[in-house]
């Protein structure tokens, strides 16, 4: 908490602030410190307990979210229509992808999250119209 009594103190004296500014000032600094104090100290602080309930959180998302959560942040998948369902263990990917690169990342992605204990891949690489040369 002294910590960041003292940068709060440190910022004013370059500032020429009159008295009353600087009290104001540093009633200001001990009220941030004394609240990043409480939320920072012990294993049962609020932090704490805020991160385990979001991580808990996290943990209970269905297997077709967080698959579809990894495909849709992944950067090589953009432009993919992929649809996932899921059926005890067993991932359906359908849809269309670009090319075979996005089809063998979406399939590893599916098969390398948690709970996945089988993936189904019936996504389709769109071919190139055959060109006529009649």
């Amino acid at each position: 908490m002294n910590r960041y009594l003292w940068l709060g103190l440190l910022a004013l004296v370059p500032c020429g602030c009159e008295t009353q500014d600087r009290e104001h000032l540093d009633r200001i600094a001990r009220k941030v410190a004394a609240k990043v104090s409480n939320l920072t100290e012990g294993t049962d602080s609020r932090l704490q307990a805020g991160w385990q309930a979001f991580r808990g959180d996290l943990d209970q998302l269905t297997l077709d979210l967080r698959v579809a959560a990894r495909m849709r942040w992944d950067k090589s998948l953009q432009g993919a229509k992929i649809e996932v369902a899921v059926h005890e263990g067993v991932i359906d990917l359908k849809g269309t992808v670009r090319d075979a690169d996005q089809r063998r990342r979406a399939v590893e992605l599916a098969e390398q999250t948690v709970g996945a204990d089988k993936v189904n891949d019936a996504l389709e690489v769109p071919t190139a119209p055959a060109i006529d040369t009649q």
